[in-house]
């Protein structure tokens, strides 16, 4: 998955939501936050991602975690 594969939208809202993970002062700011927020939505959409996280909330349901 490249990074076209995201509208700039959904870029720029996940850049909002990380922005203060990434140190204000940390050269290149913007280029480490695009690229951290491309790398969240690329989880986001992983099928192996997205089943741990149905086992995690299953797991959760059940009491077992």
């Amino acid at each position: 998955m490249n990074e076209t594969e995201f509208t700039e939208e959904e870029i720029d809202f996940t850049m909002e939501l990380l922005r203060d993970l990434v140190p204000y002062n940390t050269p290149n700011f913007k280029q480490k936050l695009r690229e951290m927020a491309i790398g969240c939505l690329r989880t986001e959409r992983d099928p192996d991602f997205i089943a741990m996280c149905e086992e995690h909330d299953r797991l959760l349901e059940e009491g077992k975690l």
